[in-house]
């Protein structure tokens, strides 16, 4: 449920807490509780436990239909341990110990932290549902492609592929499947694309982390923006559009969708976003007035979208993750705009990051055997004490 990487965005208190949980599944002897409010919750349905009282029949669980009712009811669970019979009183202790820093430590940690955590735990209770509904994806990595296989190309919002004999068949659009790529590949894949190379499929903006990091809306309006690298196919479209002037190679993001029609994508389907910091406007930008809108999403991409309704990440989470995300691909800012084939960045709030305070997050030195082994408080007090 909870992994060292999370240390990041937790305070010392919230992270031992929830190291005294485990995941549990609902079953018909759940349902009976006080208040009758888990009437409608199905068998198999995963939940938290604690780990102390889980062998009682009446042991103490959580269950909870989504993750902002999660977040808003956490204070349930420290509540509960602090007061379960079955948890050792060193253990109590020791929590109690942690929770006096836990004020001052919350002050370090940038706003919407938490709620990343309890997004990444949310998932690890209930799997990637959204995966089920969203796009046909699957690993891609363009040094597989062998020769004997028809080589693809872009041009101008078309899909042309080539055979052995190097002739050219436009493809069914709607048979087209929209492949997805690790980062790693994808970032070459840019790289690639900036020096010459035609891409062998779309490059999403979404990339791996962004489950890590981001609400199940945010993920899927990622997933339907691809990035690209101007050519004058684009630039004459730019014009015509009378968008800003845009050069050669400049990296652009637009609708998949679109840019997979006949049409091509024009208009609000595309952006070229000056700098790296500006692509969170841009779909922003994106989401607002084209996303709901456009005439070639397919149905069942409309119904998804339908049920993310008000579920989005804090704005001061989502505008480090875009530069970060960027950064990933390999992206980076010139004078002529956003340029790829840069050396790529990892993502993630890590210990060691020199950035402003507001802007970082303190990674956490505390670990749960340290002060949960301890034969008593007074020793792990002093420790702490000589430590800080």
């Amino acid at each position: 449920l909870i992994l060292e990487e999370d240390k990041a965005l937790l305070t010392d208190y919230f992270f031992h807490i929830m190291k005294q949980l485990r995941l549990c599944r609902f079953s018909e002897n759940d349902r009976k509780t006080r208040g009758g409010k888990r009437d409608n919750i199905k068998v198999g349905f995963g939940g938290l436990q604690c780990v102390h009282c889980s062998e009682n029949q009446n042991s103490r669980k959580f269950f909870w239909s989504n993750v902002d009712r999660l977040a808003n009811s956490f204070a349930e669970i420290p509540s509960h341990v602090l007061k379960c019979r079955r948890c050792p009183v060193q253990t109590k202790q020791a929590l109690q110990d942690l929770k006096e820093r836990h004020s001052e430590q919350m002050t370090h940690l940038p706003r919407g932290s938490q709620k990343v955590f309890f997004r990444r735990m949310w998932r690890r209770l209930h799997g990637d549902e959204e995966s089920k509904v969203s796009l046909k994806c699957e690993e891609v990595d363009s040094q597989e492609v062998t020769s004997s296989e028809a080589k693809e190309s872009i041009e101008g919002g078309e899909i042309v592929k080539k055979d052995e004999n190097n002739n050219e068949s436009n493809t069914s659009l709607d048979d087209n499947i929209i492949l997805g790529m690790s980062t790693a590949s994808a970032a070459k894949a840019l790289a690639d694309y900036a020096a010459g190379m035609k891409p062998l499929t779309r490059i999403l903006l979404a990339i791996d982390e962004d489950k890590k990091w981001l609400s199940d809306m945010d993920c899927f309006v990622r997933s339907n923006l691809e990035v690209f690298c101007a050519t004058q196919y684009d630039i004459e479209f730019a014009e015509s559009d009378r968008k800003y002037p845009i050069t050669q190679s400049q990296i652009g993001i637009r609708c998949v969708h679109c840019a997979l029609s006949s049409q091509g994508a024009r208009g609000t389907a595309v952006f070229f976003p000056p700098f790296i910091s500006g692509i969170y406007e841009s779909v922003r930008e994106f989401q607002r007035i084209h996303l709901e809108s456009c005439p070639c999403l397919p149905k069942h991409f409309k119904e998804k979208l339908s049920t993310l309704k008000g579920s989005s990440s804090l704005s001061s989470v989502l505008r480090r993750y875009y530069v970060e995300a960027a950064q990933a691909l390999g992206i980076h800012d010139t004078d002529e705009g956003m340029r790829a084939g840069c050396e790529p960045k990892p993502v993630g709030w890590k210990e060691g990051d020199e950035k402003d305070l507001s802007e970082s997050i303190r990674h956490i030195e505390t670990s749960n055997q340290e002060f949960l082994s301890l034969p008593s408080v007074e020793n792990l007090t002093k420790k702490r004490k000589h430590g800080d």
